[in-house]
């Protein structure tokens, strides 16, 4: 964990403009020690946020998209986000009513939970640590790291700043493999040629042979 957080605060002294945004911050299941000296994978996982900017006169509109935004499963729509209260219990009075304001108020801030069927299933991200639908993978310069995803969040405020939180962890015990994931998963827009390529398994041919996996990624949702 600390050799995690001394590369983390290493790395954002770099002057590069890709390094600054985003900043990836450790869960609060971050890797924690094991007595082989490998990551155990039940109880770790990192949490990434990136920080993006919109016209905040657009949220109520936006909102109301992504409230409605559907995939199509195989057998019927998966609802993609489900709303989320802001935690409030620790904030100061002032902050929480920003966030948690009067029914007749203007909408100051969105918060929402990608649902678990669109997270885990084939029609959606494929996530999930346990059957998934989809083989992810962060592809590097130094080599492919397979991964899963754990959980997504998406977070909008009224000023014109959102947050998309991914939270996700490599399949690997070894702590190289988690430091490079790290390091690189920050840059999955293509800075540094970092990129994420996702597979699925396609339906068996008309034989019932087994097909390979096929690159993809979920359709856009929403208008």
């Amino acid at each position: 964990m600390e050799r995690i957080l001394r590369e983390d605060r290493a790395l954002a002294t770099d002057d590069s403009p890709a390094l600054r945004a985003p900043s990836p911050l450790v869960s609060d299941h971050a890797a924690g020690p094991s007595v082989d000296g490998q990551v155990d994978l039940s109880a770790s996982a990192l949490r990434f946020v990136y920080p993006f900017t919109f016209d905040g006169s657009t949220l109520p509109g936006r909102a109301e998209a992504i409230e409605h935004a559907v995939w199509q499963g195989a057998r019927q729509p998966l609802k993609i986000w489900q709303p989320q209260e802001f935690p409030s219990a620790d904030l100061l009075s002032h902050v929480a009513a920003f966030l948690h304001p009067p029914d007749d108020s203007i909408r100051t801030a969105a918060l929402w939970r990608m649902d678990e069927p669109a997270l885990r299933s084939p029609a959606g991200l494929g996530g999930g640590a346990e059957h998934g639908g989809a083989a992810w993978t962060l592809v590097t310069t130094h080599g492919d790291i397979p991964f899963v995803l754990h959980e997504v969040s998406l977070a909008l405020f009224r000023h014109g700043v959102g947050f998309l939180t991914i939270a996700a962890r490599p399949t690997s015990r070894t702590p190289d493999a988690w430091f490079d994931f790290l390091h690189h998963f920050r840059f999955i827009s293509g800075q540094r040629a970092a990129v994420v390529r996702a597979e699925r398994a396609l339906a068996p041919d008309e034989h019932g042979a087994a097909t390979p996996r096929a690159t993809y990624f979920p359709a856009v949702a929403g208008p």
